[in-house]
């Protein structure tokens, strides 16, 4: 039986680790041999010391891209691969060409969350635990537009079970970006996407304050990437933790856009309206 090689997106986030590690336990249960990787170069600083806080360290995931092989793609379901694709479990809602056989793509608060729901009884207390972390970080403590109720019911469910601390939880994912390393925070989050014919990239930092600054070289940093990888489109967000404000910069080869928004607002409520007034007619 041939392995499968399972794979976040580009610069993983929380949620993007967690589900490949669960996504392998899920895929070793059925009976495929499995292995989670983290094919980056660069890890997210701020992602890697979370998750050591919950037993998890990262570097014991790096490893190379396998030619040819294998792929189950997990919180993301485009990525530049020298194999197959065979299975895709997302939570963005992209529409897609052409999808594997195996292909879930739910409006909910996580992957994580995803993956755990489709066989609950496998996953032991750790991993759930690891479910609730996925999920509060991801919607920025249900503070986001992504964050759904059930999901909500489900993790007050498993911390009452599990007796597990919320109250730290809660301060653990409410994750704000290091920008001791300007490039690497540039790139928090990091995903792209086909939309309309159109290469769409994202990326986003979450602060308490402003540092003009840093922002300003954060933005040329993504304004850059539209020639070094080819994008039609990128979206930088600054999420203001302190007063819930989304402050969204679309990038163009052309023209620079600001839109703000008086609430903490996903990425797809922020993008999708866009780039259908942008590109849909042409």
């Amino acid at each position: 039986m041939e392995k499968i090689y399972v794979i976040g997106h580009k610069n993983p986030d929380v949620d993007s680790v967690i589900s490949g590690i669960l996504m392998q336990k899920l895929l070793e249960k059925n009976g495929y041999e499995a292995e989670f990787i983290i094919p980056d170069k660069y890890l997210d600083t701020e992602t890697y010391n979370l998750l050591q806080k919950y037993d998890i360290n990262m570097n014991d995931y790096r490893k190379d891209f396998v030619i040819g092989a294998a792929y189950f793609l997990v919180d993301h379901a485009h990525r530049n691969l020298n194999g197959k694709i065979i299975g895709i479990i997302d939570h963005h809602c992209n529409i897609l060409d052409k999808t594997p056989e195996f292909y879930i793509n739910e409006d909910t608060s996580s992957a994580a969350m995803i993956i755990y729901k489709l066989n609950k009884k496998i996953f032991d207390s750790k991993d759930e635990l690891l479910v609730i972390l996925a999920s509060l970080v991801d919607t920025a403590a249900f503070n986001s537009s992504k964050t759904r109720k059930e999901d909500v019911a489900t993790s007050i469910r498993l911390i009452k079970k599990n007796k597990f601390d919320y109250e730290q939880i809660y301060k653990d994912s409410l994750c704000l970006t290091p920008l001791d390393n300007l490039r690497d925070a540039a790139f928090t989050g990091y995903n792209k996407k086909i939309l309309y014919n159109k290469i769409i990239a994202s990326s986003y930092v979450q602060i308490y304050d402003y540092d003009y600054d840093k922002l300003k070289i954060m933005m040329n940093i993504v304004k850059d990437e539209l020639w070094k990888d080819n994008i039609d489109l990128y979206v930088f967000l600054i999420y203001d933790m302190k007063k819930l404000i989304t402050t969204a910069y679309f990038f163009s080869k052309k023209e620079i856009n600001k839109i703000k928004f008086n609430k903490y607002t996903s990425r797809k409520e922020v993008i999708f309206p866009i780039i259908e007034r942008l590109y849909k007619n042409e």
